[in-house]
Formats: structure tokens, C-alpha cells, sequence
């Protein structure tokens, strides 16, 4: 999303993040031998992996339509969101995880994402409950805005309740109904299944 939000050109790879075959693959390893998404490679053919790296090597080489506000303050909000949502609620729903607690309790990994995402979205509301405006920090797209369609796009997959969530469901919907954003969106994607 930050690729499109700032205009960047870029070229899609999917990775299979459900297929081992897909993230052993050599090409991929070679770019990140944690073999996670996402995987940014420049121009120069230099890797880099984790969201906010990517995004922080983007600001810095690209200006144009910054991601983290001016104010230093807003910016550390700004952060909080997106690190609460990337680093306390994504690590705890992921389909990995859910598969190794399904191996010792069946059923019990999209029970566990479920609760985990509920119990991150509601420190996420609290937080847009002092800092957002139309979007999650003021009325400016900003890093955290990042994160939040993927969150709620797996809350809704794992049939979380997002009525508790006036604000966040109210943030995403204004994310999502820029173009931008639309082009990004994970059902957007030539390998969406």
C-alpha cells in the first residue's frame, strides 16, 4: 500500500505464504531467508524485509506523499498504531500459528487469532479514540492507516465481531474508499484467491 499511496512503479511477486514449495523457493530465499512477506528489492536489487523498514526506506528515498506526519508528536502516535497492529496483534492470528495450535487442539488456532484480534482491536480503538480524525492519526493519511485494512480484512475472515470498533471500522472504511488503496486491497492481487 505504500508503494501505490506514494506513486512509487513497482513490480508484484506473490508469494504463496500458504505453500512451503513457495517460500523455499531459492529466488525468495536469497531476498529473505526469514521467508516472510513482504520483501521490497530497489532498483539496485538490495532487499529489504519487515513492513516499517520498507516503509522508512520509502520515506527517506521517495518524499513525495510522506506516511508519517510533520508534527513529532502525531508521528510517534502514528507509530504506536501501526507497531500495536504489525508487532501485538498480526504475530498472534497468523496461519501459521493457527496451524500449530490446531496440531495440539483442532479448531482451537482460528478460536485463539479470533480472540487475539478482538483483544488488539480494542487497544487499537482506544488509541484511534484520541488521535484519529478521518483517518488514524488527524485527517491525513499517515503509516498507521497501513496497517489497519489487512487487520480488519482478517478480523472479518475470522468472523470477529467489528460492532465494538465504531472508530476503526469508520478509519478503514475511509482508507478503503481511496483508489490507492483499492489497488492494494489484498482481493486486488493477481494471486487473490
Amino acid at each position: 500500500m505504500a508503494l501505490a499511496y506514494k506513486g512509487i512503479d513497482y513490480e508484484y511477486r506473490a508469494i504463496n505464504i500458504l505453500s512451503q514449495d513457495s517460500k523455499d523457493d531459492p529466488e525468495f530465499v536469497k531476498y529473505n531467508p526469514a521467508k516472510l512477506v513482504p520483501v521490497f528489492v530497489n532498483n539496485d536489487g538490495q532487499a529489504i524485509s519487515e513492513s516499517l523498514a520498507i516503509i522508512d526506506y520509502l520515506e527517506d528515498v521517495y518524499p513525495e506523499n510522506p506516511l508519517y506526519p510533520k508534527d513529532p508528536l502525531q508521528k510517534a502516535h502514528a507509530k504506536t498504531i501501526f507497531l500495536e497492529i504489525a508487532c501485538g496483534i498480526q504475530p498472534l492470528q497468523t496461519i501459521t500459528l493457527q496451524g500449530i495450535l490446531d496440531q495440539k487442539c483442532p479448531g482451537y488456532g482460528a478460536q485463539f487469532a479470533a480472540e487475539s484480534i478482538t483483544k488488539g482491536l480494542r487497544v487499537v480503538e482506544e488509541l484511534l479514540k484520541k488521535h484519529s480524525g478521518k483517518y488514524a492519526v488527524g485527517d491525513s493519511i499517515s503509516v498507521a492507516d497501513l496497517a489497519i485494512p489487512s487487520i480488519v480484512f482478517n478480523a472479518r475472515r475470522l468472523k470477529v465481531d467489528l460492532k465494538p470498533f465504531p472508530i476503526l471500522s469508520k478509519v478503514e472504511a475511509n482508507i478503503c474508499a481511496l483508489d490507492v488503496f483499492k489497488k492494494a486491497a489484498p482481493e486486488a492481487q493477481p494471486d487473490a484467491e
